[in-house]
């Protein structure tokens, strides 16, 4: 029986895999929330706009990223002080066009923080985004179940002095949305990321700490758009490197805690977890706290 040259090679990660290779996301769902209270004027100067570049960075990256690995993707971005304004309502990427200028007005400083309000409705917004999305297939492609990614990056440099929800209701927001697949991470300053984070339903892994100066604010949004960049183009979630913290927050302000090593965002499902496996304890890692 004559079989084709290259049948050790089509759909296969090694010589010895037999097995299809990992179901790549076709469709991406990402949001920004972004806090633009009063106190977020610390991230700014005359060369830097830190809050500005994020949101810019983040829907342009994701933009061109659509583009290269050939995804669909509908983006949705969201600013706050005492009022939540959605400025991207989940347009297609193709059809979205920004500039600059747009994110420096969206992001400009004032007012007070409505963080666990504007919160919630974008988690929930982009929860029913995707579900309509996908209820809209055709039953042919839904039989194919096409891998659809959930992103959604949080901003702020403070605590919530203007929401009528609690931090409770966030924390049950975020875990829900976990568990239904959505990828969420947490950037904030003037805070420990990785301790309020997990309060607000973050996993450790993927809550950042940074310093609120025109110098490592950039390296912190700079860090959660390579992130998010990394877990659309793959369907996982990519947990910030030690370098990223260090960059975003000074050798100084960091701390030493344990962690699972390359922990996603989502728990698996208890089926997930075969009892036979044995668990390796692994080294700690960094873990930053802001002592300012």
């Amino acid at each position: 029986m004559t079989t084709l040259s290259c049948i050790a090679r089509v759909k296969r990660t090694n010589d010895y895999d037999y097995k299809r290779p990992p179901n790549f996301p076709l469709f991406v769902f990402a949001s920004f929330t972004g806090d633009r209270s009063g106190s977020m004027t610390s991230m700014i100067d005359g060369i830097t706009n830190a809050p500005a570049s994020g949101l810019y960075d983040f829907v342009t990256e994701q933009c061109k990223n659509s583009i290269i690995v050939g995804q669909e993707c509908y983006i949705s971005a969201t600013t706050f002080d005492d009022k939540m304004e959605t400025v991207v309502n989940n347009v297609k990427s193709t059809k979205l066009n920004i500039s600059y200028r747009d994110c420096v007005k969206w992001m400009t400083p004032r007012n007070s923080t409505k963080l666990y309000d504007t919160s919630i409705k974008c988690l929930n917004d982009l929860k029913k985004n995707s579900k309509t999305f996908e209820q809209s297939l055709s039953k042919k492609v839904q039989n194919l179940n096409p891998k659809i990614v959930k992103i959604w990056a949080l901003l702020t440099d403070g605590h919530d002095n203007a929401s009528f929800a609690n931090s409770s209701d966030l924390h049950r927001t975020v875990t829900e949305a976990r568990n239904e697949g959505v990828t969420c991470y947490f950037l904030a300053a003037n805070q420990d990321a990785c301790s309020v984070g997990e309060n607000y339903g973050f996993s450790i892994d993927n809550s950042l700490t940074f310093d609120s100066t025109p110098e490592f604010a950039p390296q912190a949004m700079r860090a959660v758009n390579e992130n998010v960049l990394r877990t659309s183009s793959l369907g996982i979630s990519t947990p910030f490197t030690q370098l990223q913290r260090e960059s975003s927050c000074g050798v100084n302000n960091i701390t030493t805690i344990p962690t699972m090593m390359h922990a996603v965002s989502t728990p698996l499902p208890p089926t997930t977890f075969n009892q036979q496996n044995s668990f390796v304890t692994p080294p700690p890692i960094l873990r930053q706290s802001n002592m300012s």
